[in-house]
This record gives structure tokens, sequence and C-alpha cells, in this order.
């Protein structure tokens, strides 16, 4: 398998990642009347965060095969940091069920969740203008 089919699989898991975030916050704003609620936004989320790292993991095999050319800049970073901030929603998220202070903890886990999802549409475009697919001049 050549470097560039193995980094469509990036492609293919950050937008996985996308879709299954997208789907667990629409879980929580708009179908809580629905019982399992919490299930399916928990899945959902949670497979968004495999998804990502699964992604992340990708572009770094790809990258050390090309001798690291591209591991720095604005792209790689907002990926780690979407990485980071997702999954501290995701433990927060388990956390504020059992924890002392619930409504900090969930405010928390809230914040951390729309950051996140901001933080992976951000990393979006910035990929897509890496890799020249869109120019934002």
């Amino acid at each position: 398998m050549d470097l560039a089919t193995i980094f469509l699989l990036h492609k293919v898991a950050e937008i996985f990642a996308l879709l299954c975030m997208l789907a667990g916050v629409s879980m929580a704003l708009f179908f809580r009347k629905n019982r399992s609620w919490l299930k399916i936004h928990r899945l959902f989320n949670s497979t968004s965060v495999f998804f990502l790292f699964a992604g992340i993991c990708v572009a770094f095999f790809v990258i050390n095969q090309q001798e690291g050319e591209h591991i720095a800049g604005f792209h790689p970073a907002i990926g780690a940091i979407t990485l980071l901030i997702a999954f501290l929603a995701l433990i927060f998220g388990f956390y504020h069920l059992r924890a002392k202070n619930k409504i900090r903890a969930r405010m928390i886990h809230r914040l951390l969740g729309y950051m996140a999802l901001l933080s992976i549409i951000i990393a979006l475009i910035s990929g897509l203008v890496h890799a020249g697919i869109i120019s934002i001049v």
C-alpha cells in the first residue's frame, strides 16, 4: 500500500470523527426526550475520540515515512489540540455524573464539547488548506 492510500485513511478517520462528534452533540442538544439519548451521545463521542486518535496515528506514520517534512504548522497543532480537548470532554462527560459539584463539572464538559466541535471544524478547514484543496486569501 502506498503512502497516498494510507494517508487517505487519515482523511477518512478525521471525517468520521467530525460526523460522530456532530451526531453526539446533536443528541445532547436536540434529542433529550429520547430515553436512550445519553447512551447514544456517549457512543458517538467515544467513537469520535477513537477516530481522532486513529487519524492522528495514521498521519504520524505517513509523516515518519516522509522523514517528518510536514509535522510543523498550524494543522498538526490544531489537530493535536482537538484530540486533547475531545479527550478531556469525554473524561468530564463520564466524571460529571459522579462529581461532588455536578453543575460545575457538567458546565466544563459542555464547554469542552463545544470547543472540541469548533476545533475539529478548524482542523478540517486548515487540513484542506494545507493539502491545497481550498485557498483562503
